[in-house]
């Protein structure tokens, strides 16, 4: 059996409170080690192209951090990219809570619970399509995915910013739905449930 992990439930009983999606600044963020496989330099350049105000903030640390603020510099014009470096857990969520989008495109990814910690707290979450949380997140339903690319990274935070809050919150609902079955005490019952048999 798939053995998925949770997340804590006390989390998820917090979360969930109402919030309006900022479509003046789009809010956006990722969380990871700042290494190649991340891809965290298609999201700085997607970015670039986009006709939107937003504030990025990335969360972790890595080897490459320098050049991604290299690259940030040349992208911001009247935007922000704040790198925050490696931070504790519970600011992590406080940041996340201030994010509109999460976006994470991560080759050869596992299943990340960074992705559930950004739906519990609200966020739209963009990951990369045939990869450890497909399937978890499904296309346009409780997330968006798609290749690990600038070009539709750019068109699908425009397909985003399009959308109607009605629409934007029939996805919320259904991330919501998602995490109410990805807490610790549900993935410990599947765990037990499947030894048993």
């Amino acid at each position: 059996f798939v053995a998925y992990s949770g997340i804590d439930d006390n989390l998820i009983k917090e979360e969930f409170k109402e919030k309006k999606f900022n479509q003046e600044v789009l809010q956006i963020s990722t969380v990871a080690s700042l290494i190649k496989r991340k891809n965290i330099d298609i999201i700085i350049k997607a970015l670039s192209l986009i006709p939107y105000k937003y504030n990025l903030t990335i969360i972790g640390d890595g080897r490459e951090k320098k050049k991604l603020q290299k690259s940030a510099l040349k992208s911001v014009k009247n935007n922000q990219i704040t790198f925050m470096g490696n931070i504790p857990r519970e600011e992590v969520i406080k940041k996340l809570r201030n994010s509109d989008i999460f976006i994470l495109l991560s080759d050869n990814e596992t299943f990340g619970l960074t992705y559930l910690e950004a739906m519990v707290t609200g966020n739209i979450v963009i990951a990369k399509k045939n990869d450890g949380i497909d399937g978890i997140l499904q296309n346009e339903q409780n997330a968006f995915l798609i290749p690990a690319d600038v070009f539709e990274l750019k068109k699908c935070i425009e397909k985003i910013y399009s959308l109607k809050e009605p629409q934007i919150e029939i996805i919320k609902q259904n991330a919501k739905e998602t995490i109410s079955n990805l807490s610790i005490s549900k993935a410990s019952e599947s765990y037990i449930d499947n030894i048993k048999v």
